[in-house]
């Protein structure tokens, strides 16, 4: 790609993550430059040199069977070896770093008994009031009864989330953290633990800024802090809050509901259907199977016939534990949110396509067609497959 699109000379490094078939690419590429350096061939001034250099038969009496070599040809060909071309120089991504010293180094202490009884024992304790807090909104409610606030569940693909989880347990404060344990009766924090726990995050704290600052630079900023980028995530059922910090999720979740409430109100206006949500006939096509068929939940049951709030429809679609799209058939209103947030193709793939089929049919040839002629032969190409 690099000589693809110009820019080898420009190219400084390159920034991949550690995984191991990035650093194999590299590997292989620092090799074959060191194979290039012993293979480089040093060019003399005169003509005699030169061909002792290139082991070329010298024969004063028959010119006519000497080898004719380009040196031109034989230096460029150490710049390839058996393919595989130099690369710029390999810088590891900082904040992938940053995240192993954390998550995987950090743990080699462990190899001290002292200090692994007291990381295991504490952390178990910090695991365990997370785990009935994210699984039982009964249990949610009671410790924020008591704390004002809820427990953060980590998740295994971001350490910084086993960090924010440790810190919200220190920002409860031993007395609240106990009184939680004994409602949904856990075994007991001790001040050791917490101790323990105060300590893990002052130390890991810099490492946690560092990562923030690293991360905040990023192409899809604008895309993660948009408020319809967001909803339309959450109603997905794959997703849901899942992918939120535990912080945001709350005000996300009030805005889903307006969002969700809203589209209600836009059907009731214009009498449609639940499921239909334009109120206008859709276009038949040849029946799918069940498994091709990504528009099969549309078919819904009466909404009025449930006789629930959308708030509650909401909050029972975010609690479910179903991730397919089918599970959608059960919350109508949720249902026909879906469809309009989620209308917009996420690729510019199939446009591209029709940019594809579209340059075909104008040739130099056939470039006197009016633009209704040239849109039903570009409709017609594409249907025909």
């Amino acid at each position: 790609m690099l000589n693809e699109f110009g820019i080898r000379s420009k190219v400084l490094n390159i920034v991949t993550d550690n995984a191991a078939n990035m650093t194999k690419a590299f590997k292989v590429a620092i090799d074959a430059s060191e194979v290039n350096e012993e293979r480089t061939v040093t060019v003399p001034d005169n003509d005699t040199d030169l061909e002792e250099a290139l082991s070329i038969p010298h024969d004063d009496d028959d010119d006519d069977e000497r080898e004719v070599v380009n040196v031109f040809d034989g230096l460029s060909a150490a710049d390839d070896v058996d393919g595989v071309e130099t690369l710029p120089l390999h810088k590891a991504c900082s904040n992938h770093t940053l995240n192993l010293v954390a998550s995987s180094d950090s743990l080699n202490t462990r190899a001290d008994k002292a200090y692994k009884r007291s990381y295991d024992r504490a952390m178990a304790k910090v695991q365990a009031l997370c785990n009935p807090v994210s699984r039982s909104p009964k249990l949610n409610d009671i410790v924020e009864e008591i704390t004002g606030t809820t427990f953060m569940n980590p998740t295994s693909t971001r350490w910084s989330s086993d960090f924010s989880a440790v810190e919200r347990v220190v920002a409860v404060g031993l007395q609240k953290v106990k009184r939680c344990q004994i409602a949904v009766k856990q075994e007991q924090m001790t001040d050791a633990d917490m101790q323990f726990l105060v300590a893990y995050v002052k130390v890991m704290k810099p490492i946690v800024l560092a990562m923030n600052v690293l991360q905040g630079d990023r192409r899809f900023q604008a895309v993660l802090s948009d408020k319809e980028h967001l909803i339309t995530s959450v109603l997905h059922p794959n997703f849901k809050l899942h992918f939120l910090p535990e912080d945001a999720r709350l005000n996300i979740k009030c805005t889903v509901v307006g969002y969700v409430q809203q589209i209600a109100d836009e059907i009731c206006d214009t009498d449609c259907h639940p499921g239909d949500y334009a109120g206008q006939q859709m276009p038949t096509a040849a029946p799918l199977d069940k498994e091709e068929d990504l528009y099969s939940f549309m078919t819904l049951p009466d909404h009025a016939a449930r006789g629930t709030s959308i708030s509650k429809e909401v909050e029972e679609f975010l609690q479910s534990k179903a991730r397919g799209i089918q599970s959608l058939k059960d919350y109508p209103s949720v249902a026909n949110a879906f469809v309009k947030a989620n209308s917009t193709l996420p690729s510019s793939a199939a446009v591209e396509r029709l940019f594809s089929t579209a340059g075909l049919i104008l040739s130099p040839r056939r470039c006197r067609m009016t633009d209704q002629l040239f849109d039903r032969v570009v409709f017609l190409k594409c249907r025909s497959r």
